[in-house]
Order: structure tokens, then sequence, then C-alpha cells
């Protein structure tokens, strides 16, 4: 638990200037058919010491991704482990049993490999 920090929200209009220590892109912006297309926040991921995280997993490597990845010390995350996840809680819900991790990543993973 983080103690004594700030979250603030940025809308569209402010995004561009924000000077934030993570950036994460929650819309389908970047997903697969459309995988040229990049958030606004594109132009702002070039603090070295800046988190991005993009909730599309494909493709796996977004447009976003491939921009943070450029800057030194950056640290860029990828959807997938987000949704591979979500299907492990929901499979544990469903079956009241743990999701055996390893077999739901390998077909996740195969599968959206194969899009």
């Amino acid at each position: 638990m983080l103690m004594n920090s700030a979250c603030h929200w940025a809308g569209m209009e402010t995004i561009e200037k924000l000077d934030a220590e993570i950036v994460i892109n929650c819309t389908s912006i970047g997903m697969s058919p459309k995988t040229e297309a990049k958030p606004r926040a594109c132009k702002n991921v070039s603090k070295s010491s800046m988190v991005v995280f993009d909730t599309v997993y494909n493709p796996r490597e977004t447009l976003l991704l491939k921009q943070a990845k450029t800057g030194r010390g950056k640290k860029p995350s990828a959807g997938d482990e987000m949704f591979i996840g979500q299907a492990a809680e929901q499979f544990k819900l469903f079956t009241h049993k743990d999701c055996p991790m390893e077999i739901l990543r390998k077909a996740a993973l195969s599968a959206l490999n194969e899009k």
C-alpha cells in the first residue's frame, strides 16, 4: 500500500501536459485491427522512470508500449497478464477451485499469438 501518495485523474484535454509516474491506457486504442492507432498520451511517455501499462493485449506490444520501451529505464507492461489474471479469477468464481495458472497462461498466450 502506498502511503502519502496522491493519485489524480487527468482528462483528455490535459493528458499531453501530464507529469506522471504511471500512465495506464484503459481504452481499446491500438487494439487489433487498428494497431496503428495510439493514445494521445504517447506524446508524453518520455520520463525515464515512468511506468506505462496498456490494457490492450492484442497485439501484445502496442505503439504506446513500443514508444515507452525506447526510453532508458522505462517500464512498459502489456495487458495480457491482466487478461490472464481476470480469467483466473473467473475460473475460481465458477469452479470454486484454484486456477491452474501455467495451463491458463500457456493457452491464453498461444491463442493471442495466433491472432
